[in-house]
């Protein structure tokens, strides 16, 4: 009876893992903005977000993120193939620090996962006391 029960466990922690599927997100589509997604709690480790911007390049900068200790892959939508017409180019999506600290901050990620950012331009960041000011990178 015990084998019965154990089998049953097994295949349910089996058919719930597959389940877990990484999700592409589109900012703009699914957000406005790169750190609403970020901060959504349904963006889990192992997530794309896709960015464009609205319309055709040049395009408003986004502002500064951070990746709250989240494994996500935040790319530029050219980069994927997404935006025909438009070949891979950092050009067309800009992060801005906006002057006000770090552009793009990746602490403390969550162990097993990684956290990868491709096809931006950072601009307009700040350091000071031993922080980066375009891209700071630690723990994890």
């Amino acid at each position: 009876m015990s084998h019965s029960r154990v089998g049953v466990c097994v295949l349910l922690a089996f058919s719930v893992a597959s389940v877990a599927i990484a999700t592409e997100w589109h900012v703009p589509g699914n957000f406005d903005e790169i750190q609403q997604a970020i901060s959504a709690t349904y963006v889990v480790d192992g997530d794309t977000i896709s960015v464009w911007g609205n319309g055709t390049p040049p395009f408003p900068p986004y502002d500064a993120i951070n990746y709250l200790q989240k494994g996500l892959y935040i790319v530029n939508s050219s980069y994927l193939g997404e935006t025909p017409g438009y070949p891979p180019s950092w050009d067309y999506v800009i992060i801005d620090g906006r002057n006000q600290g770090t552009t793009v901050t990746m602490t403390s990620i969550h162990s097993g996962t990684t956290a990868r950012l491709e096809g931006f331009t950072i601009v307009n960041g700040t350091g000071m006391n031993y922080h980066a000011a375009g891209v700071h990178v630690s723990g994890g």
